[in-house]
């Protein structure tokens, strides 16, 4: 007896929908800025050393994957602001960096996202325009936004990979996971990221986070 239960369990699991069968789908919800002074949601930090034309860096609460899906060192792409109202006149006005890199000798790979101000203003991420300049040759074709007129752009992975955990494109999370990044010139006054778990039910919450992010 116990051996057919066992053989219909089997069964309704292979017949269930793929999306329910799947495993839990995580969300991210990131905001950063240009000076590290904000409150940010837990797994995301500010890390030592910015400033003086270094860029600011926040360690993410994951890693970075390759157009392959794997996790390997060094930078896994760009992600370029525009603002029309630059001083400068640069094509682009800020860019991000996503790179995996160990931050303790022998410890793990860690994804890291450095902020970088074409501004020279004071704030911990300004390098100037000549340094963005300079990052701009290795910046290929990567993917760009316009900051709005409250010095604010919104870039997410969701729906652009191809399908959610899917490789393809800078700053994608390692697994079965999306982001949606803000990134603001001024400081961010409160949490902003949202870390969101499901399992069965995650079709319903990926849809909530579409609404929700389509209101800003």
């Amino acid at each position: 007896m116990k051996s057919l239960w066992f053989v219909l369990l089997v069964g309704l699991l292979l017949n269930l929908p793929a999306t329910a069968r799947a495993s839990s789908i995580t969300l991210y919800d990131i905001t950063v800025d240009e000076y590290g002074t904000g409150t940010y949601a837990p797994g995301v930090r500010v890390l030592p050393g910015g400033g003086e034309g270094n860029g600011l860096s926040y360690e993410m609460p994951f890693q970075f994957q390759n157009t392959h899906g794997n996790v390997v060192a060094g930078v896994q792409g760009y992600f370029g602001l525009t603002d029309p109202d630059a001083y400068y006149g640069a094509p682009l006005s800020d860019i991000i960096k996503f790179q995996n890199e160990k931050l303790v000798v022998g410890g793990p790979l860690v994804g890291v996202l450095t902020f970088y101000s074409g501004d020279l203003l004071g704030a911990p991420a300004d390098v100037g325009p000549a340094v963005i300049a300079a990052m701009m040759r290795a910046f290929d074709a990567s993917p760009t936004a316009p900051e709005d007129a409250s010095g604010v752009a919104v870039y997410s992975t969701e729906g652009i990979t191809g399908g959610l955990g899917k490789p393809g494109i800078p700053g994608d999370p390692h697994g079965n996971a999306e982001v949606a990044y803000v990134f603001a010139s001024a400081p961010t006054p409160e949490p902003t990221a949202l870390v969101a778990l499901c399992g069965l039910g995650g079709v319903g919450l990926v849809g909530w986070a579409r609404r929700r992010r389509a209101t800003r």
